[in-house]
């Protein structure tokens, strides 16, 4: 087992400014994200971004939890 330290993550503010991203762990396949392992400080409201193939479990850890809503054209992942 490795031991990951949180000064090894690499901390990535959102395109959308509404929060960051800190990056535990990672794996990439031919040039592409396989997997990943994170951590996510959502400061505001604003747009859920997209990763086309890949499946997302969220889970909050802290505060008053989430609703994700969709806007209406735009099918559910």
């Amino acid at each position: 087992m490795d031991i990951i330290r949180r000064s090894q993550f690499q901390t990535v503010p959102w395109n959308n400014g509404g929060g960051i991203t800190h990056e535990v762990a990672r794996e990439d396949e031919d040039g592409k994200l396989h997997w990943r392992l994170s951590l996510a400080e959502v400061g505001r409201d604003g747009p859920f971004s997209l990763f086309p193939g890949l499946a997302r479990i969220l889970t909050v850890i802290d505060g008053v939890g989430m609703d994700l809503g969709f806007a209406a054209g735009h099918p559910r992942p």
